[in-house]
This record gives C-alpha cells, sequence and structure tokens, in this order.
C-alpha cells in the first residue's frame, strides 16, 4: 500500500485489510515520504502491518520498494484511499486457484466520494478476446483491484518509475504483451475513491502521461507490428478525455480544441455511434456516467452536446479540415439521440431526431440503426463487395 499524505483515509484503508475473509496475507505500507500524519496513523497499526519508509519518489517507485520486500507468491496493490470489500483477496485468490496457468486477477469496482459514499458508476470490464488490445485501449484494471503472481512480474518487469502517471496502464500491457493469462472476477468488490475539483492541469498530466506510455508500447515489438491499425484511436482517446475535462470545468473553447485535435488524429470517430454517445456521457462526472443517469438528463445533455458539436465543426472548418464537418456526423448525432428517446419512450422526440437526422444525412441514420442487426451489416458487406467490384470493371480498360 503506498501512501502519500493520505492521513484522511489511509485507516479506512488498512482496516479494509484487516476485515478481509481471507487471512494468509502480509500488508506492507509504504510511506512515500509524507509530511502530514500519514505515518502517525499508520503506526497504530503496527501489530498487523509492516512499515516502510522512502523519500518521496512517487507511486510507482513506493509500490516497487513493497514489492521488493514482500515475500508471498500473490502480490495486491491498494491505494492509500481506497477501500476492499472483505471478500476481494478470497475471491481473485480462487481465481488463481481454479487455474495453475492464471498470472493476473482482477475484480470490479466503484466509486465512491469522499465520505464513502457510493457513486452510480464504476469499471466493471470483462476480458477481451485479444487482452493486449484491450490493456493499450485503456487500464482495464487499476492497481487497486489487481493481483499478480510474483513470478510474472519477475518476468516482465515492475513499475516503471520514470512513469509518474499511466504505470499502472503500462504494467497492464507489459503483462499482456508476455502473454499472461487473466481472470476476471465479475463482482464488484472494490471502491474507488474519487476526489471533487479535479484541475485541468491535471488532465494535461493524465494527458502527458498516457501519451509516453503509448509511444513505449509501440516502440516495442511485436506491438508496433500487430497493432498498428489501433494506434489513431489510441491517441486520439486521452485527446477525447482531455477535451471533455475542459468543458466540464467551463473552458469550452479549449474543449472543442482539443477534440479537434483528437478528430484530425482519428477523423473516423466523427462518424462512430460511440463517438456521439461517448460526448454525451462525458458531460457528467467521472461517477455518474451510465444510461441511466444519461437517461434522466437527457434532454439538457442532448443540448449541451449540440452546442459542442456546432463548436468543433466550426473549429475544423477553420483548420480548412471540411471533411470532420460533413452531415453524416450530425446524422449520427440525431439518430444517436433517438434511440435513447425511444428507450425513455418519448416518441415525439424522438421522431423529431430522427426526421433531423434524415435531413443531415439519410444514410447515416439508417447505417446506425440497420447497422444493429447481424444479418443487415453482412448484406451490407455484400453489396459493398459487389459496387466494389463494379467501380474496379469500369476503371479496367477495354480490351478489343
Amino acid at each position: 500500500m503506498p501512501a502519500f499524505n493520505a492521513e484522511r483515509f489511509i485507516r479506512e484503508a488498512i482496516e479494509s485489510v484487516l476485515a478481509q475473509t481471507f487471512s494468509d496475507y502480509e500488508l506492507i505500507v509504504v510511506d512515500d515520504g509524507s509530511t502530514d500524519g500519514t505515518l502517525a496513523v499508520v503506526e497504530t497499526y503496527r501489530a498487523g502491518t509492516r512499515v516502510l519508509r522512502q523519500p518521496h519518489a512517487g507511486v510507482a517507485a513506493a509500490l516497487n520498494y513493497g514489492i521488493r520486500q514482500s515475500a508471498g507468491e500473490l502480490v495486491a496493490f491498494l491505494a492509500a484511499d481506497d477501500v476492499w470489500l472483505p471478500g476481494f483477496l478470497g475471491a481473485v485468490v480462487e481465481a488463481f486457484d481454479a487455474r495453475a496457468d492464471v498470472g493476473a486477477g482482477y475484480a470490479w469496482l466503484r466509486y465512491m466520494d469522499p465520505d464513502g459514499q457510493p457513486l452510480p458508476g464504476g469499471t466493471q470490464d470483462r476480458l477481451w478476446p485479444d487482452v493486449l488490445a484491450q490493456a493499450l485501449h485503456h487500464c482495464f484494471a487499476l492497481p487497486s483491484t489487481l493481483v499478480v503472481r510474483r513470478l510474472r512480474l519477475d518476468q516482465v518487469g515492475l513499475f516503471d518509475p520514470e512513469l509518474r502517471g499511466g504505470e499502472d496502464r503500462d504494467l497492464l500491457i507489459r503483462l499482456a504483451a508476455a502473454g499472461t493469462v487473466f481472470a476476471c472476477v465479475p463482482t464488484v468488490l472494490v471502491h474507488k475513491r474519487l476526489h471533487p475539483g479535479a484541475l485541468t492541469s491535471d488532465a494535461e498530466e493524465v494527458l502527458y502521461w498516457s501519451t509516453r506510455v503509448l509511444e513505449k508500447a509501440f516502440s516495442t515489438f511485436p506491438i508496433s507490428e500487430r497493432y498498428r491499425w489501433l494506434k489513431p484511436q489510441l491517441r486520439a482517446e486521452p485527446l477525447f478525455r482531455l477535451a471533455s475535462a475542459h468543458v466540464r470545468g467551463g473552458a469550452w473553447v479549449d474543449g472543442i480544441r482539443r477534440f479537434v485535435d483528437g478528430l484530425e488524429v482519428w477523423p473516423r470517430a466523427a462518424y462512430r455511434p460511440e463517438f456521439t454517445k461517448g460526448l454525451l456521457f462525458r458531460m457528467l462526472p467521472v461517477g455518474q456516467r451510465k444510461d441511466t443517469e444519461v437517461l434522466r438528463h437527457l434532454e439538457e445533455l442532448a443540448g449541451r452536446t449540440e452546442q459542442l458539436l456546432r463548436g468543433i465543426v466550426a473549429e475544423a472548418g477553420s483548420r480548412g479540415r471540411p471533411r470532420l464537418a460533413l452531415p453524416l456526423l450530425w446524422a449520427t448525432f440525431h439518430a444517436t439521440v433517438a434511440l435513447l428517446y425511444l428507450r425513455k419512450r418519448r416518441p415525439s422526440r424522438t421522431v423529431v431526431h430522427l426526421l433531423l437526422g434524415l435531413r443531415a444525412q439519410p444514410w447515416g441514420v439508417v447505417r446506425l440503426l440497420l447497422g444493429r442487426d447481424v444479418r443487415v451489416k453482412r448484406t451490407r458487406r455484400a453489396l459493398q463487395s459487389v459496387a466494389a467490384r463494379f467501380r474496379t470493371l469500369r476503371r479496367r480498360p477495354l480490351v478489343g
């Protein structure tokens, strides 16, 4: 458990470890040069806790110090402001026992506010068939949810102390690239605390370290060769997250610029339903990004998102990127909102947005609505193949 100036929350974190139903563990707290009363709080748990100290060097260095001093076959991590539910260790260890080849396991988490009250949101990621692509895409298992076999850490290396952000995602990428078998415990067993008032400067720092992590990943083989197709999306999504932080903080101009930065890296995002739906979700605070919250505030979110899209289109046009302002973007937006209003059983609003989408670009609406059916997707691919062959025949010179 790394701790830096965690006096307010570390007692609750330690208590959650001591309350585990699985009791065969060693708790190591690494004080990372705290200047508040963190160490005094930890000292009250001397009987069941091993306390280490180091000059302030960052989370990765503190985690590595604790790992090197530990003796267990499995290594778990818990942030000093997060909480394990009593069955966390037992459930994840059981997943390791069920399969001898499992090298890392994780459980789901839920967000909570500074007072420990649950928030309507969290991460409930199931494993993708391609775990490396999942790790490159996002950090699907935060450290407080993760348990790793020590042998795998010895093979891939510990946390990178050169990274002052994104070190958890970097470790997941290296584990996945080394062929580590992951196990998912599909139960919420961790509560992660969200602190209010996250500053835009923090978001800028997250973008910087996220970019560093991806650059490091794509500089290694075979990641750079196998996942080159994913690189534009991976580079764009941190920009979208930063843009959302700007918009939520009221800095709309900066947010719009960052959105267009992301669209220039990955232009196809503008025409994906996931992008327009993501804009609606990103208008909400992190702990409230659920379908139920979007539906509850849909009218307000749709209005703000439409205003944002107008700004994105204008900024893209001012940069000489008119293809980002195609009507297909508006068609996708209105069709997405129409589907959400349909779920709310608001037929009049549904029809209005469908008509607006059809007026902007009929094929965009049809593509989104019918693309949900696998059979239609197959039919569409077949028609596209025939059209491509026809275009090839038209370009082929006649032979007399």
